[in-house]
């Protein structure tokens, strides 16, 4: 038995005499960046939207169509606003625009996120994989007169062994898209549509 207690006391003592010796890794993977949270209005929109400060932007068509230019993350946010003043015009462009977030899913799994604000605005934001053409698009409407729509995509093709490391990009997007969508109003737009 003392010889069993003997050894256990050597074996203890010479691990902690051990020095450790730091090993580098084989590869080292880029932390990326991400913008930082920082929001400006755009008012030029005929429904007056908040976007990243750290994009570019670019209105058009009579504040209709905006695109939101991120060059920190080498792509675009494709933005679409209509004000309508019919019924059914407005449910025609919701169901048109449902059509299309799912033909650009496609295949891939797509996680929905469904917000509704005091305001009586629906929303649904998809969040797909980096390497699906739109990993991010979403809608917003009160379904009586307005309708927010947008996808994001990168400028490039986006392989399956880089999509990894843009997680913490499209995180990043998710919550300027929701953030957007958080601070629609339901305020006097500039012009409507019929």
């Amino acid at each position: 038995m003392n010889k069993f207690v003997a050894t256990l006391f050597l074996l203890a003592t010479l691990a902690a005499c051990r020095q450790e010796v730091a090993t580098p890794r084989p590869m080292v993977y880029p932390r990326v960046a991400t913008c930082d949270t920082i929001y400006r209005l755009v008012d030029q929109a005929v429904i007056p939207i908040e976007v990243n400060a750290a994009a570019n932007v670019e209105v058009a068509e009579n504040g209709h169509w905006v695109n939101v230019d991120y060059p920190t993350y080498n792509g675009r946010l494709a933005l679409t606003l209509g004000v309508y003043n019919r019924h059914d015009s407005i449910n025609a462009a919701v169901e048109n625009r449902i059509e299309r977030m799912s033909i650009n899913v496609g295949d891939f799994a797509a996680e929905q996120t469904s917000i509704d604000s005091p305001l009586g605005i629906h929303s649904v934001l998809l969040t797909t994989q980096a390497h699906c053409v739109t990993p991010l698009q979403f809608i917003s409407t009160d379904r009586r007169r307005f309708l927010v729509s947008g996808s994001f995509s990168f400028n490039g093709p986006v392989g399956k062994e880089k999509s990894d490391s843009l997680s913490p990009v499209i995180d990043a997007l998710r919550d300027d898209i929701l953030h957007l969508i958080n601070n629609l109003k339901t305020s006097t737009p500039v012009s409507t549509k019929k």
